[in-house]
């Protein structure tokens, strides 16, 4: 025989999606992908951090940044390693590039189904400190 609960959910916060807008985000880890289509690509977590004012509830959230190995699509990739690391070469290790701070432009991104995404990063820069 089941158990009646009448629960309290007053206290429970929406878990929205990170809103459009600029971030200072850590390099925080990477995995190597394989898309539906056989293509492989790198799946990337940034947290957020050094938020401030309406944004700083923000702050220890992820943004996630996919970008492809080859192809046309890898100029994004291109655009990453030399927020990261200053200069593009023929190679790279993912580890040279985890912790490495940047600052991002995040912009909504909408699902086909009309729902909102997860925001898609649009622009990338080093942070000089």
């Amino acid at each position: 025989m089941g158990i009646t609960i009448t629960p309290d959910f007053s206290e429970v916060q929406e878990r929205s999606q990170v809103p459009a807008g600029v971030y200072n985000v850590r390099v925080d880890s990477c995995e190597q992908k394989t898309s539906k289509a056989g293509n492989n690509y790198l799946s990337w977590k940034l947290i957020i951090f050094g938020a401030t004012g309406e944004y700083a509830k923000q702050n220890n959230r992820p943004l996630f940044l996919t970008t492809m190995i080859e192809g046309k699509a890898a100029g994004t990739l291109q655009q990453f390693i030399r927020a990261c690391l200053g200069t593009v070469g023929a190679t790279f290790n993912t580890d040279d590039l985890i912790g490495k701070e940047l600052q991002v432009t995040a912009v909504d991104r909408m699902q086909p189904d009309g729902r909102q995404g997860f925001p898609e990063i649009k622009s990338m820069k080093a942070i000089t400190h």
